[in-house]
């Protein structure tokens, strides 16, 4: 592999296509003579299956969950992208799932990007996200209902977005908006 020479102190080299494993990686200047530098990790590569919730404020603050295969544990920087803007914060809980909050930006779609390293993750689903003005939600009919359940309740209001997502919460229980 060629390296590209950047300064006295530094050095880039591109990996070659590899199996999955730990080798040494070493470095020459005649071509001939190699120093071991230190041990690199190549992992296979990542994908996302999952992206929950596809849509969220203009004001950011969304957790997205996004979830996957062969996120690679050893990655020196994981980011996520949303358009062109970078999340506030992203966390690599598992090998199968990280999560990203939202940055803010206008009411539109995003498309959503994973890397590890650079690396990015391949997309084995859709990654557009959605920005939604505030919603703002008026009312509710029926306002009340038996304790067995069962009663369907319309909320009517602005800016509801169109999603396989939409949920309501009764005091602590969840249920689809949808079914």
């Amino acid at each position: 592999v060629v390296a590209r020479y950047v300064s006295s102190s530094e050095i880039a080299c591109v990996t070659p296509a590899h199996e999955v494993g730990v080798v040494v990686l070493a470095i020459s200047g005649n071509g001939l003579d190699f120093q071991d530098v230190a041990e690199f990790a190549f992992w296979p590569e990542a994908v996302v299956l999952e992206m929950r919730p596809s849509f969220g404020g203009v004001s950011g603050g969304t957790v997205v969950t996004l979830k996957g295969a062969n996120f690679p544990e050893t990655a020196d920087e994981v980011a996520c992208v949303f358009g062109s803007h970078p999340a506030a914060v992203v966390a690599l809980v598992s090998t199968a799932e990280v999560q990203c909050t939202s940055p803010s930006a206008a009411a539109g779609t995003a498309k959503l990007s994973l890397t590890f390293n650079g690396a990015v993750a391949k997309a084995g689903t859709d990654l557009t996200y959605k920005y939604v003005a505030g919603v703002l939600l008026g009312k509710l009919s029926p306002a009340s209902g038996p304790t067995e359940g069962g009663t369907l309740v319309t909320v009517t209001g602005l800016n509801i977005p169109d999603s396989t997502d939409l949920r309501c919460r009764f005091g602590a229980a969840d249920v689809a908006a949808r079914w």
